[in-house]
């Protein structure tokens, strides 16, 4: 069984995307990271300090489900400058780049520049 999923890091020279950069760890099952972490209601996620960790590893498991199913082939990634610039994901499809922040209160699409900063 399949706890945690690692997710590489988005480099633009395609040969160095296996081997440059940490992997982004992201839990499989939030609500058994939820139970481990002793958060049993909405409020306590809400309140805790797990809560965007927890929501962006769930956007990433739901990104993982689509690319079981869709016929457009892409891949998952993070981006992460020198300077500490971060993008949670990105998804690569060969002919398109499309980055994504997830917040608290919002997921929204970055423009590609960021990835170029």
């Amino acid at each position: 069984m399949f706890i945690i999923k690692r997710v590489r890091p988005f480099v633009k020279n395609r040969a160095k995307r296996q081997t440059i950069g940490m992997p982004k760890l992201q839990m499989v099952d939030t609500g058994l990271a939820c139970h481990l972490l002793g958060l049993t209601s909405p409020a306590q996620l809400l309140q805790s300090n797990f809560y965007g960790g927890l929501l962006e590893s769930f956007v990433v498991m739901e990104c993982f489900k689509h690319m079981g199913w869709s016929q457009q082939t892409m891949k998952v990634y993070h981006y992460r400058d020198k300077r500490k610039n971060e993008v949670d994901i990105v998804l690569y499809t060969g002919s398109a780049v499309l980055p994504f922040q997830i917040g608290e209160r919002t997921c929204y699409a970055l423009p590609l520049s960021m990835l170029w900063v």
